[in-house]
């Protein structure tokens, strides 16, 4: 009887030291999440990126302030980095610029509190999540012109009516036909297409849309700073 209780005893403990193992392992996994999709928050705005997203980070470390950067011939220059993952503290960070590690600039190295990880030739960064001072991201969109000026109505007039003039007389000239009839309907019909310029190139000005490039970054301090969230 007693042998038995002993026995019984012992098979619960060893269930559970095995249940404990499986669950820190578990942990140990959900430990370094990657994002589903980033947000980017505070109290006026919110932006919703997809895992691909490149960012720049800005970070401070006891006074120390760094973004991400690649190693070149000449020195560094600033890089975007995808969010590969985050865990409790850390916020991992890779891009295809972070080949080797000669490609990691050195005062990374002297912080402390950022780590490394190398797979397959790639490096990952993890910045501390508290030192993320700022990101910000390239953006490209096109927005309608805001108008044309009297002057560049103007220019875009003579440039329009010169343009559909020339292209006219090239299209349809025969150098083997010079007599006055022939000679009358190309006038004609130069002087139709330089109004068709006229008239259409300037309406293209004033409808197209411009591409438009800048930076657009979000503070992650201050009273109305933003929350990067990973989900």
């Amino acid at each position: 009887m007693l042998k038995r209780l002993i026995l019984h005893t012992y098979s619960i403990l060893l269930l559970g030291i095995l249940a404990a193992f499986y669950g820190c392992s578990l942990m140990g996994l959900r430990g370094q999440t990657g994002p589903n999709q980033i947000v980017l928050t505070n109290r006026h705005e919110k932006d919703t990126f997809s895992p691909d997203q490149l960012f720049h980070f800005q970070w401070e470390i006891e006074q120390r302030t760094d973004s991400t950067r690649a190693v070149t011939a000449q020195g560094s220059e600033s890089i975007p980095a995808r969010i590969a993952g985050r865990d409790h503290t850390h916020l991992w960070l890779e891009s295809k610029r972070w080949n080797s590690v000669e490609r990691i600039p050195r005062a990374y190295s002297k912080e402390k509190m950022i780590r490394f990880s190398k797979s397959k030739g790639q490096v990952k960064v993890g910045l501390p999540i508290r030192a993320i001072t700022g990101v910000s991201l390239d953006v490209e969109q096109r927005v309608e012109d805001s108008g044309i000026s009297a002057k560049g109505f103007l220019a875009a007039l003579a440039a329009g009516a010169f343009g559909g003039f020339v292209f006219t007389m090239e299209f349809f000239v025969d150098e083997e036909e010079h007599d006055h009839d022939h000679d009358v309907g190309l006038l004609v019909l130069g002087t139709m297409g330089a109004i068709s310029g006229a008239v259409g190139y300037p309406v293209y000005k004033a409808i197209k849309k411009e591409k438009v490039s800048y930076r657009k970054k979000y503070l992650l301090t201050g009273v109305d700073g933003f929350r990067l969230i990973i989900e």
